[in-house]
């Protein structure tokens, strides 16, 4: 039997600003020791991820004028994968409907996944489909299924814990 290695490489709870996500992106771009595609699959994730926080997290902070998202971001080295996780107040009427992204998310394989993504991009004009792109985004990105939680908070509010698995080529 083989002991499972784990590494927390980064952690982060609070507004998620641009200054935040390009931190935290460099850092990822520079610091991960693994190979460019890998690089890239974590990098992408991490900027869709926290940037939907950054836009649609029900719980916001001004800073110089500009409601920011507030949310909590992990990133975890396994053994054969990274794991990247983001977690956020949303409404609790949004939680039915994320719920329901992720779901056909992981019900459709890349090819799916990229004709669903131009035919959002073509209803974008109509109505904000921002979110769901980015989640789309993320499930080609990664090759990999969406894990979710939507776990209630009171009658108003929930959490959203979205995460994905980024397998390491070597």
């Amino acid at each position: 039997m083989t002991d499972s290695k784990e590494n927390t490489m980064l952690s982060y709870k609070g507004p998620i600003t641009i200054h935040i996500r390009t931190f935290f992106g460099n850092f990822i771009k520079v610091v991960i020791d693994q190979d460019y595609k890998t690089v890239n699959r974590l990098f992408k994730s991490f900027i869709e991820l926290t940037q939907n926080i950054a836009f649609y997290s029900a719980e916001k902070i001004n800073i110089e004028n500009i409601d920011i998202g507030v949310g909590e971001f992990n990133l975890i080295s396994k053994d054969n994968f990274f794991n990247f996780s983001t977690r956020n107040k949303i409404l609790k009427e949004h939680g039915p409907i994320l719920k329901g992204y992720c779901e056909q998310i992981n019900s459709l394989n890349v090819e799916k996944l990229r004709e669903l993504k131009r035919e959002k991009r073509r209803q974008s004009s109509v109505k904000d489909v921002g979110a769901h792109i980015g989640l789309i985004h993320v499930g080609i990105i990664t090759e990999s299924k969406l894990s979710f939680k939507i776990i209630d908070i009171d009658d108003d509010l929930s959490y959203f814990e979205i995460g994905v698995n980024i397998k390491t080529i070597n």
